[in-house]
């Protein structure tokens, strides 16, 4: 499985931009939350479902996601599974249902899980942690 490193999850951790694809069936939050991430100077790339997901992944490189867990079709699980096969990538999982989080997910690197409700703040202030997070793996594997 590759590893990324570009962007602000190069090895230093500080609140520079990233680009996030973004995934949440419900618009109105969805369109908030991108706003709030943009106007923290991130790029969003918006995806309504898990499907329109794998396509923007497709055609772009992403240094986060930020994912709802129940999803129409594709849901939040089988969406970060296929992702993970594909690259490594820091995850930011966003629930009303703590309890439909799989458990095959628990083992997934650099994973949060945010409850909802939670404010556009606290999404903020998870990205230099998960950023954190990712370049132990990172350089935890260059050391292996």
């Amino acid at each position: 499985m590759p590893f990324r490193a570009e962007g602000t999850f190069d090895g230093v951790v500080n609140a520079d931009p990233v680009t996030i694809l973004l995934i949440e069936d419900d618009p109105d939050q969805l369109r908030v939350l991108a706003a709030h991430l943009s106007c923290a100077g991130h790029e969003c790339v918006l995806a309504p479902s898990g499907e329109h997901a794998l396509e923007a992944w497709c055609g772009r490189s992403f240094d986060l996601v930020v994912t709802d867990l129940r999803l129409p079709g594709i849901d939040g699980c089988q969406l970060i599974e296929h992702l993970a096969h594909a690259e490594m990538v820091p995850v930011i999982v966003v629930t009303g249902f703590r309890s439909d989080f799989d458990h095959r997910l628990r083992c997934t690197p650099a994973l949060v899980v945010l409850e909802k409700p939670f404010t556009p703040s606290r999404l903020l202030a998870e990205i230099p942690a998960i950023a954190l997070a990712f370049v132990g793996l990172i350089q935890g594997a260059a050391v292996s």
